[in-house]
């Protein structure tokens, strides 16, 4: 009798020792509240094969020990409209899955962290809260005070990816580079920084690896996670939507877009109404409308956005040259439209 009791126990000695999971991020920052805890949220998805890798170390002793004891805990699946408000109303930047973040009861980010199917990346995140080594409240202390370290350094410009911090990535990012070693300037871990800790164009990594784009390619046919046009665009983008861009001139628009063409064929597309809205601002209206001139052949088989472009120039020009290259790309655009 005594045995079979032993074996119907079992499961739950098992289950004992697993992570235990609130029911609804509502209730889990209840939790968090009510027990004066920080609030750990694992980012997954259920079909995500890395994900799948990592869910059984939710059972080992040693995690569900950490994470019951430290944390209040909550598995926010990204495919669900749950995830979705979640990230619109905090506005983070979770780039990858499975992501560890943790919050204060307010909903402020504390810590954030990729980990990896392997017992320590899945302890580490949690012991680095509870020791605060890194820590939101402390980045900022530890930079201050100068701190200069290659692995505080590329944890501290991740978060600040993760929370859209645009104006203090990129002083840490130029922080890390001034410090990064030279050797290692051409190795994939100087290219997994770009990837996961850059927000925009203007910095040492970005400038190298636009200068080493046949590595990058290399580096990425062997990862198998994406592809160099990619990372580039998102770095592009980063720049365009920043605050500090609102400010350029023409002159650093033309130069952005330079540099960026040889990677990426949609440069002209992205960076042409910066430049020509820099040109008008400038008083320089016969170099907008080389610009636009530029835009136009671009988009010569594109009927939306040579209508576009035309806009543009009636909106922000009263010139004679720029109502009639406007009137010129809109009868090209209808040209097409009935072609079509």
């Amino acid at each position: 009798m005594m045995k079979y009791l032993f074996l119907f126990f079992l499961p739950f000695l098992g289950q004992a020792q697993a992570v235990k999971w609130e029911k609804s991020l509502p209730e889990a920052f209840r939790q968090a509240r009510l027990q004066n805890k920080v609030l750990f949220v694992e980012f997954y998805s259920p079909g995500c094969p890395y994900c799948q890798r990592v869910a059984p170390f939710f059972r080992e002793k040693a995690v569900a020990d950490l994470y019951n004891t430290a944390f209040v805990n909550y598995q926010l699946n990204v495919e669900t409209e749950e995830a979705r408000e979640f990230v619109k109303s905090t506005g983070l930047d979770v780039y990858g899955i499975p992501y560890f973040l943790f919050f204060r009861a307010d909903s402020t980010l504390v810590h954030a962290r990729e980990v990896s199917a392997e017992l320590n990346s899945v302890l580490q995140p949690g012991k680095m809260v509870v020791e605060k080594t890194y820590t939101g409240e402390n980045y900022a202390r530890r930079f201050e005070a100068g701190e200069r370290s290659e692995n505080f350094l590329t944890h501290y410009a991740i978060f600040c990816r993760v929370k859209k911090d645009t104006l203090m990535n990129k002083k840490v990012i130029d922080a890390l580079w001034a410090v990064y070693p030279e050797e290692k300037r051409s190795s994939q871990n100087s290219w997994l920084i770009l990837n996961k800790a850059v927000m925009d164009s203007r910095n040492g990594f970005t400038d190298y690896w636009l200068g080493n784009v046949q590595k990058a390619t290399a580096y990425e046919a062997a990862s198998a996670h994406g592809n160099v046009e990619n990372a580039f665009s998102r770095l592009l983008y980063g720049t365009l939507f920043s605050r500090e861009a609102q400010a350029f001139s023409a002159a650093e628009w033309r130069a952005l877009r330079e540099k960026f063409t040889p990677v990426l064929k949609e440069a002209l597309s992205l960076t042409w109404e910066k430049e020509v809205l820099a040109h008008l601002r400038e008083g320089h209206t016969p170099q907008a409308l080389s610009t636009g001139e530029e835009a136009a052949r671009h988009f010569r088989a594109d009927a939306a956005s040579l209508n576009y472009l035309a806009e543009v120039f009636e909106k922000n020009c009263a010139a004679k040259e720029c109502r009639d290259a406007a009137a010129a790309w809109r009868k090209s655009a209808q040209a097409l439209q009935k072609k079509k």
